[in-house]
């Protein structure tokens, strides 16, 4: 990763990799750990959190291969990382929560990842701009 610019309680990191599922292992193990030190934590709720939305931006935003870019900032004793991306639009808060009790050989694939990241973060915001998904994760 690499620090763009230091402001008064924030702080910006890049990570411009170009994520595919064939290097998912390598690509997302690489960004969650420079975020991780970044952070100076090793918060499992913080690690899987960011596993589950960078794992989801390399299955859903891009047909081959895209770019990630990592934000990370720091306010009222919150830290939020931001997640950007330019592929497909898709706001996880508009995707209702998988039902539970549903049985499992019946139940639509799929919801789970965004259901536990709510679980383990204090807020979620989305937004998309100027052709960009900003999935802002708030700890």
């Amino acid at each position: 990763m690499t620090k763009e610019n230091t402001e008064k309680g924030y702080a910006k990191y890049t990570n411009c990799s170009q994520l595919s599922y064939s290097t998912l292992r390598i690509g997302s193990e690489s960004i969650i750990g420079d975020v991780m030190r970044v952070l100076n934590t090793d918060n499992n709720n913080i690690r899987l959190a960011l596993e589950e939305a960078i794992v989801n931006i390399i299955n859903y935003a891009y047909p081959d291969d895209g770019p990630l870019r990592v934000e990370i900032a720091y306010k009222d004793n919150s830290t939020m990382v931001t997640l950007c991306d330019n592929g497909e639009p898709f706001n996880p808060l508009e995707q209702n929560d998988t039902e539970l009790s549903d049985d499992l050989e019946t139940r639509k694939i799929g919801g789970l990842g965004i259901m536990l990241i709510k679980q383990l973060t204090t807020s979620l915001k989305y937004e998309r701009s100027l052709d960009e998904n900003r999935l802002t994760l708030i700890f």
